[in-house]
């Protein structure tokens, strides 16, 4: 995983949409700043978690783009999990769905660059 410098440099290199910014700062203040996609959709006004997944890979698309990097976890087509450029994420065994821990590097970062509270 990427370092919280190579995390600043990113944040401030690409265009952070304003959905984007406000799921960042949902993800850093859960417990653990860990979270579900339906959990995020609803705590930034998405239908439901697919609009949360599309959202936040995007961004995590960018943010790898942009450090030239890749996620290693790969979906069945061999293309990249862009998710887990922000998080390490697994799923629960009690819910069926997709938990996302956010790497302590982008919370770092996001302290640093003052883009949480």
């Amino acid at each position: 995983m990427t370092s919280a410098k190579n995390f600043k440099k990113a944040l401030t290199g690409v265009e952070l949409s304003s959905s984007q910014l406000a799921m960042v700062r949902v993800h850093y203040g859960a417990p653990d700043r860990r979270i579900t996609m339906s959990r995020l959709a609803e705590a930034v006004g998405y239908k439901n978690y697919r609009a949360a997944n599309l959202q936040y890979g995007k961004l995590g698309k960018q943010i790898g783009r942009f450090l030239s990097e890749e996620p290693d976890y790969r979906n069945a087509d061999g293309s990249p999990v862009w998710l887990f450029m922000l998080a390490e994420g697994w799923k629960s065994a009690s819910s069926g769905e997709w938990e996302w821990q956010m790497w302590p590097e982008l919370a770092q970062a996001l302290e640093e660059l003052n883009l949480v509270g």
